[in-house]
């Protein structure tokens, strides 16, 4: 990694960067389990509105079923994008480590076996993506 890959973010001391990049990974870890119970609501509220004992006087059935598959790609969408943003602090963490502080909380973490949460999330948001394309 090059040094011009990530700009410091604060003018203080290399410690508060690291502490801050801490921050910012926490704060996008949390974003995925909100962002996941938020889609469970949504998909809920149309799935209660399509198995409803009205269902068959929705004029535009097929407009929710659009709905949905386009929730579910608006979510992998937000979802990738979250991961960018928490690797990219994770790596600015890492060079923190190497160049300044000394610390291996990031550089010496255990690797990743099988699947990882960021793909079981959108695991999650293509089948009810596909189960709205299919159902309609």
């Amino acid at each position: 990694m090059s040094e011009d890959t990530h700009k410091p973010q604060t003018n203080g001391e290399p410690i508060d960067e690291y502490k801050e990049c801490n921050v910012n990974m926490r704060h996008f870890s949390n974003m995925r389990f909100a962002q996941t119970s938020l889609f469970l609501i949504i998909n809920g509220f149309l799935l209660n509105v399509v198995y409803s004992a009205d269902a068959s006087n929705i004029p535009n059935s097929q407009l929710l079923g659009a709905l949905g598959v386009a929730l579910a790609v608006v979510f992998i969408v937000m979802q990738e994008r979250r991961y960018h943003l928490w690797n990219s602090a994770f790596e600015r963490a890492q060079e923190l480590e190497v160049k300044h502080l000394g610390f291996s909380q990031h550089t010496k973490r255990p690797g990743r076996y099988g699947l990882t949460s960021r793909s079981m999330t959108n695991v999650i948001y293509g089948l009810f993506g596909a189960s709205w394309l299919l159902a309609f």
